[in-house]
């Protein structure tokens, strides 16, 4: 056990200089438990300014847990035995050879493209740069080819719904609608009147109503009179409507040739009757 004025003796010998041995020999104690009580305590030697300057920077190391690579910028935890301003062992070996200019080995520092990294000469990005650029040019080079590849019809053409030109892009699905909006709007008009005539048991098909209004020429086939388009959902008398030619509710169809346009004033009177002339199923 080391007494105070052991203790005292032993700071006093450190401050002056003193090895462990030298200091066992006067003491007492063997120069291992001196060394682990100037270690406990935090007892150093400085016999030079060099040897200061590393001990401020290893203390200074330590007190922040983290440093900046000096090679390439990475922020890293030094160890305590470490002797060079880098993270790893290859930027230790890049950062002296750099650091020797006169030599035949030296390195040329480079910035990565992308971030701007320090890194070695040989490499243009870094390694998170490198993956993000080759991930990217394999998209890039996946997605040519397979235009390339490509052999469906990419001509321009109209769209179903709102008659407007467009051409369907590779990994584009449209292909008879320009737009999401158009084929929702076209799907939710057919579907209307087909689950009217599923609840009574009838055929059903897909039916635009457009088709068989555009088909009659927009006039009634009861009456004669014209059913123009800008009247179509309004009350008025004129007013184009779809008519079943034999009703739903006596076994008619929801099919093309047991529709046809009227006004809305000969569909409100005709009511359940069969009146008109089927057309022939194709």
């Amino acid at each position: 056990m080391l007494t105070e004025r052991d203790m005292a003796t032993i700071r006093e010998a450190r401050e002056k200089g003193w090895s462990y041995s030298r200091i066992a020999r006067v003491v007492g104690p063997h120069s291992t438990t001196i060394a682990r009580f100037c270690c406990a305590k935090g007892i150093a030697i400085v016999t030079s300014s060099k040897m200061a300057a590393y001990a401020q920077r290893r203390t200074d190391q330590a007190a922040s847990k983290t440093a900046i690579c000096k090679w390439c910028g990475k922020e890293y935890r030094p160890r305590s035995d470490a002797r060079s301003p880098t993270c790893s062992k290859v930027c230790s070996g890049a950062w002296r050879s750099y650091q020797n200019k006169g030599s035949v080995f030296s390195v040329i520092a480079r910035a990565c493209a992308d971030c701007g990294v320090r890194i070695g000469p040989r490499f243009q990005r870094c390694e998170k740069c490198t993956r993000e650029y080759l991930l990217q040019w394999g998209r890039e080079n996946s997605l040519r080819l397979a235009i390339e590849q490509d052999k469906r019809d990419r001509s321009p053409r109209q769209c179903k719904e709102c008659g407007e030109t467009f051409v369907s892009e590779y990994g584009d699905k449209k292909r008879v609608f320009c737009s999401k909006g158009c084929c929702t709007t076209h799907w939710r008009r057919v579907s209307r009147a087909a689950r009217k005539a599923k609840y009574w048991g009838g055929l059903t098909g897909p039916v635009d109503p457009l088709a068989i209004l555009e088909r009659d020429g927009w006039r009634c086939q009861l009456c004669g009179c014209k059913t123009p388009k800008s009247k179509r959902g309004t009350y008025e008398s004129n007013a184009p409507e779809i008519d079943h030619i034999v009703p739903l509710v006596k076994g008619g169809s929801h099919l093309d040739y047991n529709l046809q346009c009227t006004c809305r004033r000969c569909n409100a009177s005709k009511g359940a009757r069969a009146i008109g002339q089927l057309r022939l199923a194709i």
